[in-house]
């Protein structure tokens, strides 16, 4: 099902997490490599946020991000690699927005992906926050109705 296999994404990039924080060994990762790491991490994270989307599990999807930002941050940190690409929050948060989330799990993603993960632990990022972020969250409060708090982020990022 598709619940277990994302549980088991979550579980794994955990597990790779806590196991690679503990190793001794600090050796280069090759451009290569980095690249063949960064592009099936993308490309598996966007398919497990839009397979939990699709069925709606709100609680598992937000685990996956930050999953992904654990493992993200201790291969940085170790290795000098940054592994995550925006568009992975950008599909999270709309992703996130298409299921009965309320609005703040959904300020919480944005919240996290800001002021965590962007402004506190950049190293983790490919390149910085692009338009599609900002879109998506914009379109998510939209899609929810909150067309207002839409606007008032808007604002706050222009003039920010």
């Amino acid at each position: 099902s598709i619940v277990s296999a994302c549980s088991s994404l979550v579980y794994f990039l955990r597990e790779e997490a806590e196991k690679t924080s503990m190793t001794q060994q600090h050796f280069k990762i090759g451009v290569e490599a980095a690249e063949f790491v960064r592009e099936n991490l993308e490309m598996v994270l966007i398919q497990a946020v839009r397979a939990a989307s699709e069925i709606g599990d709100f609680v598992l999807l937000p685990k996956l991000v930050y999953a992904a930002v654990e493992y993200a941050t201790v291969v940085a940190n170790l290795y000098g690699v940054a592994l995550l690409k925006p568009r992975v929050f950008g599909e999270a948060i709309s992703s996130l927005s298409k299921t009965k989330a309320s609005t703040s799990k959904l300020k919480a993603l944005w919240n996290f992906f800001i002021y965590d993960v962007t402004k506190q632990n950049h190293a983790v990022l490919v390149q910085p926050p692009s338009a599609y972020e900002l879109n998506s969250m914009l379109s998510g409060l939209a899609r929810q109705g909150k067309v207002k708090a839409a606007l008032k982020l808007y604002r706050e990022i222009i003039y920010d």
